[in-house]
């Protein structure tokens, strides 16, 4: 089992609502390459280093870019909540579109769905 730190952009509030297996979709295939079932992830939140849980790691999927979203986005802690799940790859296609720019998320680039359960929220998540 290995520690790694994960970041975020948003932080706890992000999280609300989630209960059980929920996932983060990642540009590339560094994340799936390095993580296995078991290991442990510290979340923080980017701007602050504030760190506000701990979760394990269940499972990593990688695909091309549509197929993570179509196959991945409805179980992103973001999507927790949400009204409408059909519009969940939109929704993390514009997400990860903001955060890495249109000429790299693109259809022919690979993503990773990070599945994890949070495992100390002591953190106010």
């Amino acid at each position: 089992m290995a520690t790694y730190c994960m970041e975020f952009i948003g932080g706890p509030e992000d999280f609300a609502g989630v209960a059980g297996e929920f996932n983060s979709l990642r540009l590339g295939l560094a994340w799936h390459k390095r993580l296995a079932p078991g290991d442990r992830l510290v979340l923080f939140r980017s701007k602050t280093a504030e760190v506000f849980g701990v979760a394990e790691v269940t499972r990593t999927e990688k695909a091309k870019l549509p197929e993570l979203f179509s196959a991945h986005a409805r179980h992103n802690h973001k999507e927790a909540g949400q009204s409408d799940p059909q519009g969940a790859p939109e929704r993390r296609r514009a997400s990860m579109t903001k955060i890495y720019g249109p000429q790299r998320v693109t259809d022919g680039r690979y993503g990773t769905a990070i599945y994890m359960r949070m495992i100390d929220n002591d953190f106010g998540v």
